[in-house]
């Protein structure tokens, strides 16, 4: 894990990119700087779960997913992620500009 991690953060807004590029719901994730540093997020939202059985769909649920916002600082080598399900995204950038260091 700690390699997986590391290579994501000496990447930077690259894999933040190459996230988005091959999301399924990449039209609503955003890319962003937070004090200098590569930054993405997206907003609370609503998501189909579905129930497969036998290939076959059989139930289809609407399901809350939390906004997240996530940031790489390169110099410190850290990778912060905060979510919720009550709070705007906005207000998630809010408290990583807040963080003086890790």
């Amino acid at each position: 894990m700690k390699e997986v991690r590391k290579k994501v953060i000496d990447r930077g807004v690259e894999a933040f990119y190459e996230e988005k590029a091959n999301s399924q719901r990449g039209d609503l994730m955003q890319i962003f700087e937070i004090n200098g540093n590569p930054a993405m997020g997206w907003e609370v939202g609503n998501k189909n779960s579905l129930l497969i059985l036998d290939g076959k769909v059989i139930s289809s649920e609407p399901s809350p997913y939390p906004a997240v916002v996530e940031m790489i600082d390169q110099k410190e080598q850290v990778y912060y992620s905060v979510g919720g399900y009550y709070v705007l995204m906005d207000e998630l950038k809010k408290i990583l500009e807040s963080l003086e260091k890790p």
